[in-house]
């Protein structure tokens, strides 16, 4: 997979042979590619009352906003942490079963594409909001932490089936008007610790994908990291270098390819 990000433009390409038969979302964001996999013009909520068994077919978002991979980011915000999520997609694989039958689902399963975009709010909302983590963690020491929990989530979501993964990285968090209030001083510029422990967190999540892919080798197993922070740092740093960006029109370039 290649991740390539421009202003204005959006682009997807598979390669012919490959079918996406679902799209999987877990995290704390509103990620909605299954339009661009070619799958369906959105993913509903797996706990939205409106979804449908048929649904649970091409895909749904186990995502909880203000999750994060700590488990207490999703404690104090008192929504589904990433644990609870992953016991969510084990109670769709059953009634994805009971539908299709073992077969189907397995192709279901192991032919979908799953985006997992969190751990924003383990840095806004708990690292530098409360009092629980930094006595006891620095930035490195944090960063790690988290990555404990990602390989975690990630190897129990390859048992349950998944082979297609996606790992969205953290963006610029130090940039956003709360963390700038926070230790952007009087100019309110970016907080410079955020965005390094940004770049941290980063480094051990990638890293902990690099560790998955020596290990998990099996044939149309394919794990990627989306690295969003520096594109984003260069759009917040250089605007004129963009020229003019709406919020309507600003998406992302994706040459996204599974083999």
């Amino acid at each position: 997979m290649v991740l390539n990000c421009h202003v204005n433009e959006a682009a997807l390409v598979l390669p012919k042979n490959v079918t996406v038969t679902a799209v999987f979302v877990f995290g704390d964001s509103i990620v909605d590619p299954a339009e661009e996999f070619g799958v369906k013009e959105s993913v509903p909520a797996y706990l939205d009352p409106k979804t449908q068994l048929q649904d649970l077919l091409t895909g749904v978002s186990f995502a909880s906003g203000a999750a994060g991979y700590d488990p207490l980011t999703a404690k104090t915000a008192n929504v589904i942490a990433m644990s609870g999520q992953l016991e969510l997609f084990k109670e769709c694989i059953k009634k994805i079963k009971g539908a299709v039958g073992e077969e189907r689902a397995a192709t279901i399963i192991s032919k979908a594409i799953y985006i997992v975009c969190t751990g924003s709010n383990d840095i806004s909302n708990t690292y530098f909001s409360t009092p629980f983590r930094r006595p006891h963690y620095d930035i490195n020491g944090y960063a790690e932490f988290n990555a404990r929990y990602a390989n975690q989530f990630l190897q129990d979501l390859y048992g349950l089936g998944a082979r297609r993964i996606g790992l969205y990285g953290l963006p610029p968090i130090g940039c956003v008007p709360s963390q700038r209030t926070i230790g952007g001083g009087k100019n309110r510029d970016c907080y410079e610790a955020g965005n390094q422990l940004v770049i941290a967190y980063n480094t051990k999540l990638s890293g902990v994908i690099d560790s998955l892919k020596a290990v998990y080798t099996l044939p149309n197993t394919k794990l990627i990291f989306f690295d969003i922070f520096y594109p984003l740092l260069s759009i917040i740093q250089n605007p004129a270098k963009y020229g003019k960006i709406s919020l309507s029109s600003l998406t992302f370039n994706k040459r996204v390819i599974f083999t």
